[in-house]
């Protein structure tokens, strides 16, 4: 999987995890939703989270 973050300040978008086929999300304050017809996966969370590096994969844990 290949991810693409977008920051709310309307940073530019960041590239990452080109090669990651397991995901983990640690803490309770994520959100999913899947884009019809484009299959695009938003996930997103009103708390700051950090992600691990570009690996087989990849972990959003949440920043206390």
């Amino acid at each position: 999987m290949a991810f693409a973050a977008t920051f709310k300040d309307n940073r530019p978008m960041v590239g990452f995890g080109g090669g990651c086929d397991d995901v983990t999300f640690e803490g309770s304050n994520f959100r999913m939703d899947c884009d019809y017809p484009s299959g695009i996966i938003h996930i997103w969370s009103r708390k700051t989270f950090s992600v691990s590096h570009d690996l087989s994969s990849i972990y959003f844990r949440e920043e206390t």
